[in-house]
């Protein structure tokens, strides 16, 4: 079996847990892995399979500052793949043509985060595919919210992640708290629509995707 070259990869945030494994999994497959990160001692500065840390702005705080020097990084070194492994795929899909110019970059269509990462449309997707899922409630705006639901529910945003925009009610002043937190939202214009969604018991399960031709 011929064995694959070793390719240099950039990897664009070295913080998550995602990451590191990452760099562990490829780094044992002997690639030549640098990473983008805001935090200079970031948990992958720490992996022997990391040529290099190279300091970044940070996604969240500086969105476009982030992309203009991945996208100037990129260009003044050489690398074979651009490699996200958490929330920057989503963004980086926007400007997936740009960093072509330069080398690979594996990720979705943006289209396709669109729709699967808005926790709102995948729930609208999730209802037209038939797929099983806890009773849900979209809602509209903070004085829509259903004023005699009771608890135990979760009150999610269509983007966010368990420590922000996800929040569990179990007693009045769990729903004062979300109230208040969806009022600050909507002041500031980025609310839209959110779901009010029953709690089921279940197992946690986590996904991974094989991935082709970039």
């Amino acid at each position: 079996m011929a064995v694959m070259p070793a390719l240099r990869i950039l990897v664009p945030e070295g913080s998550s847990l995602s990451a590191r494994e990452a760099v562990t999994a490829l780094g044992r497959r002997g690639h030549v892995i640098d990473i983008l990160d805001p935090d200079p001692l970031c948990i992958c500065r720490f992996s022997k399979y990391v040529r290099r840390v190279h300091r970044s702005p940070t996604l969240s705080a500086s969105p476009i500052e982030y992309v203009q020097f991945l996208l100037a990084h990129i260009a003044s070194h050489t690398y074979d793949l651009v490699f996200p492994v958490h929330e920057h795929a989503f963004v980086l899909s926007a400007f997936a043509e740009e960093i072509r110019r330069h080398c690979a970059v594996a990720v979705a269509p943006l289209p396709a985060f669109e729709r699967l990462q808005s926790k709102v449309r995948f729930f609208e997707l999730a209802t037209e595919l038939g797929l099983p899922h806890p009773p849900t409630q979209r809602v509209e705006s903070v004085s829509a919210f259903p004023p005699c639901r009771m608890p135990p529910y979760y009150v999610k945003t269509a983007y966010g992640t368990a420590g922000d925009g996800t929040w569990r009610v179990v007693a009045e002043a769990d729903r004062a708290h979300v109230l208040a937190a969806l009022q600050e939202r909507e002041l500031a214009g980025n609310l839209g629509s959110y779901l009010v969604q029953d709690l089921l018991p279940g197992t946690l399960e986590v996904v991974q995707s094989v991935f082709d031709h970039g």
